[in-house]
């Protein structure tokens, strides 16, 4: 994951302000950081939600599996199909119950922290929210998906739009920051 998510390198410096270094091994930095982690902080996220560890693991392996058969199909419906699970995975099935907690538990200023915040953030809450409930669709020529929502949670929905290069990036950067972390714990507690 390192190798696919270090072509973001100047996003993750940019919007996120990991440094260029970790930018370019975000994986490993993470799985490092989570290492790192107080045992305290550890048994926090492996008793974090109702999911145990190597159940929400298997998901993830499976969500992977799932990917590499439906990738490059070029079935519509399969794709749509695609869309739906990706973004539910990466954005509704990982964040309450682990990318909050991650972010809560991982050092300020480090890069898992950096990187739990800005997906449970505007505007990736913005369309995590949205997606969860219905309210997106696509762009009439399918290169951005538009969705209602508040901002910062708050006030009326307004429209917003993700172009697929962006999602593409938050998708990777939260599958990312799930393996690295997910399968670190779940090595260290084997």
């Amino acid at each position: 994951m390192d190798t696919q998510l270090s072509r973001w390198s100047r996003k993750l410096t940019h919007d996120l302000g990991i440094t260029a270094a970790h930018s370019r091994r975000l994986a490993t930095v993470i799985a490092s950081e989570v290492c790192a982690l107080p045992q305290s902080s550890k048994a926090r996220l492996l008793a974090a939600g109702k999911v145990p560890l190597q159940d929400r693991l298997a998901e993830i392996r499976a969500f992977d599996a799932w990917m590499g058969v439906a990738s490059g199909a070029g079935i519509r419906s399969l794709v749509r199909a695609q869309v739906i699970t990706q973004n539910y995975i990466c954005f509704v099935y990982l964040r309450d119950d682990w990318f909050y907690v991650l972010h809560e538990v991982a050092p300020l200023g480090s890069a898992t922290s950096r990187s739990a915040r800005f997906l449970t953030q505007d505007p990736v809450r913005a369309f995590r929210n949205a997606f969860s409930h219905g309210n997106w669709r696509y762009r009439a020529d399918f290169a951005a998906l538009q969705f209602r929502a508040r901002r910062n949670g708050k006030g009326p929905q307004v429209e917003w739009e993700v172009e697929q290069t962006e999602l593409d990036f938050w998708q990777l950067l939260s599958r990312t920051l799930a393996y690295a972390s997910i399968q670190t714990l779940a090595e260290a507690a084997a």
